[in-house]
């Protein structure tokens, strides 16, 4: 059933705008906002102007949902439940000569050297970034076990003209677990103190308020200490996006990558130190905190 809705969606999308030529068009100068979806799944969407402030929700809706939709890009994923990873998305960059990602496909998900689109590789199997080649549009996934977070960036003259969660949205504003087990807090702040020690440029201190929530969060929720991770690269990511603006895209991702990789190395072993260390590790359900092993990165 999943599988017949996908190519509905993809049908669907790609035979309304294919028709649309976008080949010949020079790339405009680059103003980009960032939109995340990301574990359980929390949106931070799109802010309203360049450079404004964003909110974090918690958007706990089952099934296929449109997280972005212009002439230029479309997303939809599939959000499972209990909890409620992101387990499936279709990506489409239109055109000519169209892009179609299928994330539970067998196939790589990368678009090829004919279309409007440069794929790259960013960790050998569990993060892709996809660059438009004449449109400011970037999105990157990463795939963390048995689920995807998903990160959009566009110019505000694409966001205007976009629609689906990034844009409206209908999700509780995220507060922070009122008394998390005392171990879990300290978790998160280990990964997220491993990203600001290698943060790129300068960090709008709202990012780390949204990436400690959100780990404290679903951590309590999950007792996976794992899901630091995404603090982690929300505050890296966040650290370079004042240079997204400035120049080569691809090496900045890049580079955020490798420190990435190393950020997570180290949390990791500090962490898992302090989990050894901890006696209070399980929750009144005997769901307990556990070390961390093979994070793919």
């Amino acid at each position: 059933m999943i599988r017949k809705e996908i190519f509905v969606i993809i049908n669907f999308f790609v035979l309304a705008i294919t028709s649309q030529s976008v080949i010949g068009q020079t790339k405009e100068r680059c103003l980009y906002g960032k939109c995340s979806f990301f574990t359980d799944p929390h949106l931070i969407p799109f802010a309203s102007s360049y450079g404004g402030p964003q909110a974090l929700y918690w958007c706990q809706e089952p099934g296929w949902q449109l997280l972005i939709g212009n002439s230029y890009v479309s997303i939809y994923i599939l959000v499972g439940t209990s909890p409620y990873w992101i387990i499936d998305y279709v990506l489409i960059f239109p055109g000519v000569s169209p892009c179609v990602i299928i994330g539970s496909s067998t196939s790589p998900p990368l678009c090829a050297s004919t279309t409007l689109v440069t794929s790259v590789t960013l960790s050998v199997g569990s993060s892709w970034s996809h660059f438009h080649n004449t449109k400011c549009i970037i999105v990157k996934i990463e795939k963390w076990s048995s689920f995807y977070n998903i990160y959009v960036y566009e110019s505000y003259s694409l966001i205007n003209l976009s629609v689906g969660l990034c844009r409206k949205w209908n999700c509780r504003k995220e507060s922070r677990w009122v008394s998390p087990l005392p171990v879990i807090p300290k978790l998160c702040n280990i990964f997220i103190d491993a990203a600001k020690q290698r943060a790129m440029g300068d960090i709008v201190p709202n990012v780390i308020d949204m990436a400690t929530t959100s780990c404290i969060n679903d951590m309590q929720m999950t007792f996976d200490p794992a899901v630091a991770v995404t603090g982690l690269s929300l505050v890296l990511d966040g650290s370079a996006e004042s240079q997204l603006d400035g120049g080569d895209t691809k090496t900045l991702f890049k580079k955020a990558a490798v420190l990435k990789h190393d950020a997570i190395l180290n949390a990791t072993q500090v962490a898992n130190v302090l989990i050894y260390n901890t006696k209070e590790l399980c929750n009144e359900q005997k769901q307990c905190l556990r070390p961390i092993n093979n994070i793919r990165n």
